[in-house]
């Protein structure tokens, strides 16, 4: 019996552990949350609000959370604004945030390349000039160039 409970027990806090270590989960969950909390609003995804695509160069696909993807029932702009929405590419069980009004992945020979389409004042004007911030991976982390002066 006490085996059981033990079993039991330590299933219960791998699965915790499985789920708090998972950017996406925590990301959408908190959305779900959010969202409930703004007159027990309901929380919807599409099938595009995760999705697959190389972004270190590595031959694996990393996932690419797209908050643009979230609905709420009772808010309209609960996850986006005039910035964007949240954009978190998981590399290596880490989320890096972007915020952007789409993203595309380009290779340019074997280098991908992250676009996101930003906000004006990103590339040093206002919010309707068009905008596209450039990701590249290395050494662990994103690199881009600094903004014009």
């Amino acid at each position: 019996m006490r085996l059981i409970i033990l079993a039991a027990a330590l299933l219960v806090l791998s699965l915790t552990c499985i789920s708090s270590a998972d950017p996406i989960r925590k990301a959408i969950d908190a959305a779900k949350v959010e969202c409930n909390a703004l007159e027990n609003g309901e929380f919807s995804t599409t099938e595009k609000t995760i999705q697959l695509a190389d972004v270190t160069g590595d031959g694996r696909p990393e996932e690419i959370l797209d908050a643009s993807q979230f609905a709420c029932s009772t808010v309209a702009s609960l996850y986006c604004g005039t910035g964007g929405c949240p954009i978190t590419v998981i590399v290596e069980g880490k989320g890096h945030e972007f915020f952007g009004h789409g993203w595309k992945v380009f290779k340019w020979g074997k280098l991908p390349i992250l676009l996101v389409r930003q906000h004006g004042s990103r590339c040093g004007s206002y919010g309707a000039t068009p905008c596209v911030g450039a990701y590249t991976w290395s050494d662990g982390k994103f690199y881009s160039l600094k903004p014009p002066n």
